[in-house]
């Protein structure tokens, strides 16, 4: 067929390589991720042989979080500025034990960089300092009555839905969509994956929640 009608052959492939590039032109350019650091909070404490547990997220307007790539690192501040690598780390959600040493006054920087597949990345970054107890970390606290709560829905790449609630006295949250789900002493974290499931299931694909506690009563 090539070789009888090298014309039509070579009308295909233009036809083929236009198409392809309109294709991409309609797709839009490429951004960049948003990654962000949930636990811990910028500026917390910590005590020697404490343990500080990671927790990230990552929104794209092009793939799902499941596509992205995440990579923690973790650097001891020494009191006259030199770094040292303690952790290198890829997933979402891991931990390290802060261990300063001999030198009291060590902070840590940690990094959570977020990559999607075209290569494009974020940074996101806190810092700890010593002397005080390290943030709980949100995503293991119990939720209550009266803990507000603020819930953020992602799907193809846009944010669905963004709300804060407060659990009810019975220990239920009233979410857009879904209707009211019981809440009383699971985390946030089991919250989230709970209202994953029922929007993968009715209304969205692959779709991500984000979940955390604004306030919290402290009579449970």
């Amino acid at each position: 067929m090539i070789e009888r009608f090298p014309g039509a052959w070579l009308a295909t492939v233009c036809v083929g390589l236009v198409a392809g590039m309109a294709s991409a032109a309609l797709a839009g350019p490429n951004t960049p991720p948003v990654a962000s650091i949930l636990s811990p909070q910028d500026g917390a404490g910590y005590t020697a042989g404490s343990t500080v547990s990671l927790a990230g997220a990552a929104t794209d307007a092009e793939d799902p979080e499941v596509r992205l790539a995440y990579q923690w690192e973790v650097d001891a501040v020494r009191s006259g500025g030199d770094r040292v690598r303690v952790l290198t780390f890829k997933g979402k959600n891991t931990s390290f034990v802060a261990q300063p040493g001999n030198d009291p006054g060590t902070g840590y920087e940690i990094r959570l960089v977020v990559t999607d597949p075209g290569g494009l990345r974020d940074t996101a970054r806190v810092k700890l300092g010593p002397g005080a107890a390290p943030s709980p970390d949100p995503s293991s606290y119990p939720l209550g009555p009266g803990d507000k709560v603020h819930v953020a829905i992602y799907a193809g790449g846009e944010k669905q839905e963004d709300f804060t609630a407060d659990v009810s006295p019975a220990g239920t949250l009233t979410a857009p969509l879904i209707g009211e789900i019981p809440v009383h002493g699971v985390t946030a974290f089991e919250v989230s994956n709970r209202i994953r499931q029922i929007l993968a299931r009715d209304y969205f694909v692959d779709p991500q929640v984000l979940v955390s506690v604004n306030d919290s009563c402290p009579a449970k």
